[in-house]
């Protein structure tokens, strides 16, 4: 069709090979690995050793980004709908998820000196990491954020100018990482209650997300129509039913995804019910310690089960004749 100047029929082959220097996007992430090759080597540096498997998750996690980004979603997100799904899922759940399993900020925490990690905080990361302990708020945002995406004019948009872009992308690693850190880097840590809330929220989010994808899938109209009409790609899917197949994508990542994050979530948040009863038990135990020797009868009769020191059941002469206070005055 004259007039069209994208790249040419996507076939098996081009999946695999299709490539183009984003250098916006190789540049972001460049420095991410650096600065997390620069961490691994300052722990080294000090004697200490950061996991292989965390060094391997993030590496892995940034090949990810490059491929949603320079691969065949950078080549074809601009002609193909459900390629430019496909490529926001992998910058929103594939590509944070690795990275979260790499630790980031427990690697920040123990590889910057105390000044550094002040004045790193200060310079705008600390916001970050408050948000990512706020519960609900990044399955909140996907779901604002995924829906706006679709539905407005933001996507023609980002997809007509580089700018919109390349801020769109790093807009949906953002949110990415604020959903996983809090279940994935231990230096993100929530409270159980916050674990319990972010459960409830996330299983709405579970019923909710799922909702844009079906609404593409089903829909006989096209969305975006003056974007896609004005592509003119000659070969390949019709729009409509490119936009069908982006919906079909778009609902198989949300329901596939939200189910095991669903599962490490609940896991996260057992865990953080065993720490913070772990902490209560340490705490009980240093008070005990810290009990004068005026009252050490007291403590020790607390100890007891209840049915022994308990004078209505095997009777006060009992009790006081093992020292045991009952707190009834004696004959």
């Amino acid at each position: 069709m004259p007039g069209y100047s994208g790249p040419p029929e996507l076939t098996a082959q081009r999946l695999l090979t299709a490539w183009t220097l984003d250098l916006t996007a190789l540049l972001v992430l460049l420095a991410f690995g650096v600065a997390y090759a620069a961490g691994v080597v300052a722990l080294r540096r000090r004697g200490d050793r950061w996991p292989v498997g965390r060094l391997v998750s993030f590496a892995a996690g940034l090949a990810v980004l490059v491929v949603a980004t320079c691969g065949f979603p950078g080549v074809y997100a601009h002609v193909l709908f459900w390629i430019f799904v496909v490529q926001v899922c992998l910058l929103l759940l594939a590509g944070p998820m690795l990275l979260g399993l790499g630790a980031p900020v427990s690697l920040t925490k123990v590889a910057l000196s105390e000044r550094s990690l002040h004045w790193t905080q200060r310079r705008g990361a600390r916001w970050l990491w408050q948000a990512a302990r706020l519960p609900g708020l990044a399955p909140f945002i996907l779901i604002v954020v995924t829906s706006a995406l679709f539905f407005t004019s933001w996507m023609p948009y980002a997809l007509s100018h580089s700018g919109a872009y390349h801020g769109l992308q790093l807009l949906l690693l953002a949110i990415g990482m604020l959903i996983v850190l809090p279940v994935t880097d231990e230096s993100v840590l929530l409270s159980s209650f916050a674990y319990a809330v972010m459960v409830g929220v996330t299983f709405v989010e579970f019923l909710l997300d799922a909702i844009p994808g079906i609404v593409l899938r089903f829909t006989g109209h096209l969305i975006a129509p003056e974007y896609w009409l004005a592509v003119g790609r000659p070969w390949g899917l019709s729009p409509i039913d490119d936009q069908h197949r982006a919906g079909s994508w778009l609902w198989f990542f949300g329901e596939f995804v939200d189910l095991p994050f669903i599962a490490v979530l609940v896991l996260a948040w057992i865990k953080s019910d065993a720490r913070e009863a772990a902490v209560v038990d340490r705490e009980l135990d240093l008070a005990q310690l810290a009990v004068t020797p005026a009252d050490e009868d007291e403590p020790a009769a607390l100890m007891r089960p209840w049915w022994e020191t308990d004078a209505s059941v095997l009777g006060e002469d009992r009790a006081r004749r093992h020292g045991w206070s009952t707190g009834r005055p004696g004959p």
